[in-house]
C-alpha cells in the first residue's frame, strides 16, 4: 500500500478493502487469496478507492464465495488488477438493486480469467460477469459461467461516461439467463467490444435474447463484434439489436432456433463434434462434454490478432492461421478435465478462511503422455497446476510493463 491510513471493514460476512485518506492514498500490491466467504448481507470481496490515484497490482485469486447477498468480486479504482481462479456459487441472493458476479468499475486493464460463477439471482443485472463503466481494456477469458438468472455478460456505460475496448474470449457459458433476461447485454454506450471464440449453450427450456442492446441515460451501444463464436441453442433465442449503432458478426456457428438472427456472411450451421455439450455441472472438472469427441473436421473462423495464444483448455491457438470456432482448439488439446487449482476446501483456519489443496501427483505421468503421444508437451505443462505464487499470473499476449 502507498500512504496510510487504509482500512478493511465489513458487514456480516463482507470484506471491503478501502484506501482512504489523502489525495495520493491507494493500494499497491494488495493480495486477497484463498478466502472462504459464506452468506453475506450484500457484497463479498471489494477493493475500493476514493477518487484519487488508482490502486496498482491488486490480485484477487483462489477464493470460494457462497450465498452472497449482492456482488461477488468487485475492483473499484484500480489499474492492471488480476482476478483469477475464484469460484462463486450463489450471488445477488438478497439484494434488490443491481448486482453481478465479477466486475471492474473505474479500472483500466483488468484481467478476469479462470473463474467460475453460477447461481446469480434475478435480472436486475444478475449476470455472471460485467464490464462496467469508467473502464478500458477489460479482458474476460477462460471463465465458466452457468445457471445465472441474469445471463452471462453485461457490458455497460451511461451516455455521459465510457466503457471501451472490452474483450470477451474463450469462455464457456451454459444455461445462463432465465426467460426474462438475456445472455449478452449491451447497455448504454460501450464502445469497441469484441466477443470471439466463446461457446454458448442454451438449454431446451430457455427462450430469451441471445444479445440485447439498449439505451442508458441517453447512450446507445457503439461498435461491437462477434466472431468465431459457437452458439448451441436447444431452446429458442432472439436478437434485440435495434438500439445498436454498429455491429459485425463474422464466422459464427448458429445451431438451433435463432429468430431475427443478425447478418453473418460466413455463418455456419454445422455442429462441431463435441462430446456432450450442455452436460456440465459445478466445477471445471465437469466440462469434459465440451471437448472434441473425434478428429473429424472442425469449422474454422477468422484470424484474430493478439488472441491470447491458448484456448479454454490450454491448447495453443494459431496466431496467423484460422482458429477453430468456439472455445476449444481441438488439435493437440490436453486431455485432463480439471481446471488449474480446483478449489477443494478441507478445513477452516480462523474466521472465513480455508485451505485449498492442489493435487499434482498426476503431473509427471500426464506430461509424459502429452510429450510422447499427443505431441503437446508444452501445452500440458501450461495446463496443469503450478505451485501458488504471490505474484500475479502472466497475461497471455499482454505486458504489465505499462500498468
Amino acid at each position: 500500500m502507498e500512504r496510510s491510513p487504509s482500512s478493511a471493514h465489513h458487514r456480516p460476512g463482507q470484506r471491503t478493502f478501502e484506501a482512504k485518506g489523502g489525495n495520493s492514498t491507494r493500494f499497491d500490491g494488495l493480495l486477497i487469496e484463498r478466502c472462504h466467504v459464506v452468506r453475506t448481507d450484500r457484497n463479498s470481496i471489494c477493493q475500493r478507492g476514493h477518487g484519487g490515484p488508482r490502486s496498482l497490482r491488486v490480485v484477487i485469486r483462489d477464493n470460494l464465495l457462497e450465498d452472497i447477498g449482492g456482488d461477488g468480486i468487485k475492483t473499484w479504482g484500480s489499474n492492471g488488477a488480476l482476478i483469477e481462479h475464484n469460484v462463486i456459487h450463489g450471488g445477488r441472493m438478497r439484494a434488490r438493486d443491481a448486482a453481478a458476479g465479477i466486475w471492474p468499475f473505474d479500472c483500466d486493464d483488468t484481467l478476469i480469467q479462470f473463474n467460475e460463477v453460477s447461481g446469480m439471482k434475478g435480472v436486475h443485472d444478475g449476470q455472471g460477469f460485467d464490464s462496467d463503466y469508467l473502464c478500458r481494456r477489460s479482458v474476460f477469458q477462460y471463465n465458466y459461467s452457468h445457471d445465472n438468472e441474469g445471463g452471462f455478460m453485461l457490458v455497460c456505460s451511461p451516455g455521459s461516461s465510457y466503457c471501451e475496448d472490452t474483450v470477451i474470449r474463450y469462455n464457456i457459458s451454459q444455461n445462463d439467463g432465465i426467460n426474462d433476461a438475456r445472455v449478452f447485454q449491451f447497455a448504454g454506450s460501450p464502445q469497441r467490444t469484441r466477443a470471439y471464440n466463446n461457446t454458448i449453450f442454451i438449454g431446451p427450456h430457455q427462450q430469451l435474447p441471445m444479445i440485447q442492446a439498449g439505451e442508458w441515460e441517453g447512450g446507445k451501444p457503439g461498435e461491437f463484434t462477434f466472431a468465431n463464436n459457437l452458439f448451441i441453442v436447444e431452446g429458442r433465442v432472439t436478437y434485440q439489436l435495434d438500439k445498436a449503432s454498429k455491429y459485425l458478426f463474422e464466422n459464427n456457428v448458429f445451431l438451433g432456433t435463432h429468430e431475427k438472427r443478425p447478418n453473418d456472411a460466413r455463418a455456419l450451421t454445422t455442429m462441431p463434434p463435441l462430446l456432450a455439450p450442455g452436460s456440465a455441472k459445478d466445477g471445471f472438472a465437469s466440462l469434459g462434454g465440451y471437448r472434441p469427441r473425434s478428429s473429424k473436421p472442425w469449422p474454422t473462423g477468422v484470424v484474430i490478432p493478439a488472441n491470447g495464444g491458448r484456448d479454454f483448455f490450454g491448447a495453443p491457438v494459431p496466431a496467423s492461421s484460422p482458429p477453430s470456432i468456439g472455445a476449444v482448439q481441438p488439435q493437440c488439446a490436453p486431455q485432463a478435465t480439471r481446471k488449474p487449482r480446483d478449489w477443494k476446501p478441507l478445513r477452516r483456519e480462523g474466521r472465513g478462511r480455508s485451505v485449498a489443496v492442489v493435487p499434482q501427483y498426476v503431473f509427471g505421468a500426464l506430461a509424459w503422455f502429452g510429450q510422447h503421444w499427443l505431441g503437446c508437451f508444452s501445452n500440458a505443462v501450461a495446463f496443469f497446476p503450478q505451485v501458488p505464487s504471490l505474484a500475479p499470473s502472466p497475461r497471455p499476449g499482454r505486458s504489465r510493463a505499462n500498468s
